[in-house]
């Protein structure tokens, strides 16, 4: 599933089509009494990667950053529980 979904991502699908997507896709197996694909890691991993993907543009917002002045996506920074990055 994870894979899909990262399929229909990069072909351009919006955030709420692919919420969609997987909710359907659950759907259908809970309906069938297969377990649920969303346990997987790779999806797991995937809803991580969305969620420090949300962060990165709420400081980019309200840092006035474009793009280019940015780290991106290929920066690597790490969070302690003391708050301090």
């Amino acid at each position: 599933m994870a894979a899909y979904l990262a399929y229909r991502a990069g072909i351009g699908r919006s955030l709420s089509t692919l919420a969609m997507d997987r909710k359907a896709i659950s759907h259908h197996h809970g309906k069938r009494g297969y377990p649920t694909p969303m346990a997987s890691e790779g999806v797991e991993a995937a809803r991580r990667r969305g969620d420090v993907d949300i962060a990165l543009a709420s400081v980019m917002r309200d840092a006035l950053l474009r793009r280019g002045q940015s780290a991106g996506r290929g920066a690597v920074a790490k969070f302690y529980s003391n708050g301090r990055s």
